[in-house]
């Protein structure tokens, strides 16, 4: 939706310009002297002009008049292509933005986000409402480029285990030695083990390689050091 701060009579132009889902807001300017950063806008046609300081920032420029737009917390804005995600627009020069809205899971009101019990989950931030989504099977999604990716052996090992784990009770009167969560034994296997966290999920974690799971450090140790697993590849 777009919202006009005030009786801009060219909306079909701007919608032209932007589509009809683009979440900005229009204000327009004082005489474009007064300005520094505001651009002097050419006589005839409606064009857009990228702010030189905020990535969400632009300017329309009508007739010789600059109008400031900006867009929904989230949201930056990319030349001929309006308002997009964040995540990927390149806002290395134009590094202002405007202060994040969003709270809870969403830290701003639009935005992509690794679930943490991960295996292809994520959620969307839709104006601070989260909507849960996953990945096709066989692929994680990659909470720093926020793109669904082929899943590594490890995480394939991890995610297949995911239904046993399920079915693991946490101690009804469980401490938090690691924080946000507790260690325990995974059954069958020397690498992995379980973590139940202080919201009540359960996730899986794992060894690196060379390393297993001790029960009585709770954490992953060398091979030789764990009984048990020494000799397991």
């Amino acid at each position: 939706m777009m919202k006009i701060w005030t009786g801009i009579i060219f909306f079909s132009n701007l919608a032209a310009v932007f589509g009809d889902e683009s979440d900005v807001s229009f204000t327009p300017a004082k005489p474009w002297s007064q300005h520094a950063d505001w651009p002097f806008c050419e006589l005839g046609g409606t064009y857009s002009v990228p702010h030189k300081k905020f990535c969400d920032r632009f300017f329309i420029c009508q007739n010789g008049q600059a109008y400031l737009g900006q867009c929904e917390d989230g949201l930056a804005f990319v030349p001929f292509n309006g308002c997009k995600l964040l995540h990927f627009v390149d806002c290395s020069v134009r590094t202002k933005l405007q202060s994040p809205k969003g709270k809870g899971k969403c830290p701003r009101l639009n935005g992509l986000h690794k679930a943490p019990k991960g295996c292809g989950n994520f959620y969307k931030c839709e104006n601070g409402t989260v909507v849960p989504d996953k990945c096709a099977g066989g692929y994680e999604f990659d909470g720093h480029t926020k793109l669904c990716r082929l899943a590594t052996p490890q995480e394939r090992e991890k995610c297949s285990h995911s239904s046993t784990s399920s079915g693991f009770k946490c101690p009804a009167n469980n401490v938090f030695p690691f924080g946000d969560h507790s260690r325990h034994p995974y059954p069958g296997s020397c690498s992995l083990f379980i973590m139940c966290l202080r919201d009540g999920s359960i996730k899986v974690g794992s060894c690196s390689a060379g390393s297993a799971y001790s029960p009585a450090t709770h954490n992953c140790e060398l091979k030789a050091t764990v009984p048990g697993c020494s000799q397991i590849s």
